[in-house]
């Protein structure tokens, strides 16, 4: 790590976030395997960090989460029975939480779940009716929705296509769950602070006033 400058540095997390894998990235920075997974958890770590500390107090009107499946080190009916139940193998879930005014990622969590009957499909069941019930509260029915949110898990799955987290049919997935966490922790900083929304023409952070300016790599590199 201190033989990386900020430059190279940048270059490589630059890569990661745009879909790339670690093997391609060895590839077009010439850097080692190893020094780019180190990076990958030590700056993911301090995204992870840095979002909980300043991801506080948003004055959020509307809220929409949902959940989106992965399994890490292998699928769950390939887990030996010594070991299923047990988080960091097999079914992992990451639930995301957006405001669905400013697209801000407020909050995330992995952890285990249950994996439904659509998640073992090829491709979506066709849906026959919705029907809104309402927890908690009395919400505006016109505001029931997770469109934001189903739009946030296709970014997810295409930002990180080539690390193949979030890829159901694949032989490229996360070995541990620690970079697997790292590795959404860096996704959410970036979406949050660097990539401009396109509806929006800012970040979600600065439309959330939790930033007043247009973070860079670099930026996202001092966190260190």
């Amino acid at each position: 790590m201190n033989r990386l400058d900020t430059e190279k540095r940048a270059q490589i997390v630059a890569a990661l976030v745009e879909g790339c894998s670690i093997r391609s990235t060895v590839r077009m920075t010439g850097a080692s395997k190893n020094t780019i997974a180190k990076l990958l958890v030590e700056l993911g770590a301090a995204c992870a960090e840095y979002l909980d500390t300043h991801l506080v107090n948003l004055n959020s009107k509307r809220i929409q989460y949902d959940e989106i499946w992965q399994f890490v080190g292998a699928k769950e009916k390939n887990v030996p029975p010594a070991k299923r139940d047990k988080l960091g193998i097999g079914d992992v879930w990451t639930w995301v939480a957006i405001d669905a005014d400013s697209k801000l990622i407020c909050s995330w969590l992995v952890g285990n779940g249950i994996a439904d009957e659509g998640e073992k499909r090829y491709s979506p069941a066709v849906c026959i009716s919705c029907e809104p019930h309402p927890i908690s509260g009395n919400p505006d029915p016109k505001h029931i929705s997770t469109s934001y949110i189903e739009r946030q898990n296709l970014t997810m799955r295409m930002s990180m296509r080539r690390m193949r987290r979030f890829t159901r049919l694949t032989n490229a997935f996360s070995k541990k769950l620690e970079n697997h966490v790292e590795a959404i922790a860096i996704h959410c900083m970036h979406y949050n602070f660097v990539r401009i929304h396109q509806t929006l023409r800012i970040t979600p952070a600065m439309a959330a006033g939790v930033t007043d300016r247009l973070w860079s790599i670099e930026d996202l590199i001092n966190l260190l």
